[in-house]
């Protein structure tokens, strides 16, 4: 499985996000409702990393971590008694509310990160990694991280808003089933008048995905945002690293030319140096060590002059 952003928050190590397998079908004489097990944690809570190391069959027996597990021993043990309308209609109300807000951490007070949080603490690590200093390769991983999130905020962005429109069409649903509707009317009078309406179950799912949407939208757009800034720094450095790079080519030209220029003289004055001492050359052993003598103090003393940025060093002999 290919790695997510999401792994890089340390609660959610080694997690990956996945398609609800949980699937409804509306149509115009009702809903036809399939499911398939839960394929992972619905409820994210301290127990987080341990519930990852569970199987499917297993977590769909851990209420704590599965929504169809936890909504399985609410009426095994309740039964209808709690429900507003003692109809099918309520009951796939409150499963698909349910469902479809998951995963979330509020039935444990908010003990852990959400998912939306671990990411904003995502984008926040990938924007302070723009200031760390030039590094060779760095700026390669960096951007193909910015554009791994980018794509799973897409992704979660378009799950929302696909959820979010669900929710919406539900309500209006609401308004043609008798079975949904909240009026006491005197031929369809509530079971229990204490128990949550359908209209305020869908309320609930629509804010958790209007917020989880607006905030997976705003993540995006700084990200993208961040990404720019990212391309106009790192071109930045890449021109002061030319213009280093280019000062050095100098530096170096000037330093060939003073060797080419000089050694010619100097040898010449060292080989008539020691012919015109002695009358004739006799032993010349000393001949080379001499010539260096002229060569090594001058070419080095301009090529660090040019390196320092002197430019008189650098065009003395251009």
């Amino acid at each position: 499985m290919t790695t997510q952003s999401l792994t890089r928050h340390a609660f959610f190590k080694n997690a990956h996000i996945a398609r609800n397998p949980f699937r409804t079908f509306h149509r115009d004489d009702g809903f036809l409702l399939t499911m398939s097990p839960a394929a992972g944690v619905d409820y994210l809570n301290n127990n987080f990393p341990q519930y990852l190391q569970m199987s499917r069959e297993e977590l769909c027996q851990e209420h704590i971590a599965s929504a169809l597990a936890q909504v399985f021993l609410e009426f095994s043990g309740t039964g209808t008694r709690s429900w507003y309308r003692k109809t099918v209609e309520w009951f796939l109300v409150y499963l698909i509310t349910e469902v479809a807000v998951t995963p979330h951490n509020i039935r444990q007070g908010y003990s852990v990160p959400s998912l939306m949080d671990a990411y904003d603490a995502i984008v926040h690590e990938l924007k302070e990694r723009r200031y760390d200093p030039w590094q060779r390769n760095e700026t390669i991983h960096l951007v193909r991280a910015y554009l791994i999130c980018l794509d799973e905020l897409t992704v979660l962005e378009g799950i929302f808003t696909k959820k979010l429109d669900f929710l919406r069409r539900l309500r209006q649903d609401c308004d043609v089933f008798p079975e949904l509707q909240d009026s006491n009317m005197p031929d369809n009078p509530p079971d229990n008048e204490a128990g949550e309406k359908p209209l305020e179950r869908i309320a609930f799912a629509e804010h958790m995905m209007e917020a989880s949407s607006s905030q997976c939208r705003q993540l995006g757009a700084d990200l993208r945002e961040s990404l720019n800034t990212l391309f106009q720094l790192r071109s930045i450095e890449q021109n002061e690293l030319a213009i280093m790079a280019d000062t050095q080519n100098k530096a170096i030209f000037v330093f060939t030319a003073v060797t080419i220029c000089v050694s010619p003289v100097v040898l010449l004055h060292v080989i008539l140096r020691h012919e015109s001492g002695r009358g004739e050359i006799e032993d010349r052993s000393g001949l080379l060590e001499d010539m260096w003598q002229y060569i090594v103090p001058v070419a080095p003393m301009h090529h660090l002059r040019a390196l320092s940025g002197d430019e008189d060093a650098q065009t003395m002999f251009i």
